[in-house]
């Protein structure tokens, strides 16, 4: 995650392509809550003389229920900060 700590670890099944193809499969990472910037590193062994291919894709994660309760919680903060000010008088109290 943006912090640097690992959030988790997929094992992939063996998965074959011929040469000069494009083959592509989906890799479904179920985790309760994410937000913010995440890295995912593939590292793909080809199958032979051991050698292994690493990639990485960098993306952001925003989930829209966090960030509508929060636009919510500003409208109704707002609408509370107006109400007050147009009901209630503010002055300063003065000592004799």
């Amino acid at each position: 995650n943006m912090l640097g700590t690992e959030v988790g670890v997929i094992e992939v099944d063996p998965w074959y392509a011929m040469p000069h193809s494009v083959r592509s499969r989906e890799v479904v990472f179920d985790h309760t809550w994410l937000f913010g910037r995440y890295t995912a590193t593939a590292k793909i062994n080809r199958g032979y003389n051991n050698e292994i291919d690493t990639m990485q894709y960098t993306f952001y994660v925003i989930d829209w229920i966090f960030v509508s309760e929060i636009f919510l919680g500003i409208v109704v903060l707002l609408f509370f900060i107006r109400f007050v000010t147009r009901r209630f008088e503010f002055r300063l109290k003065r000592k004799e």
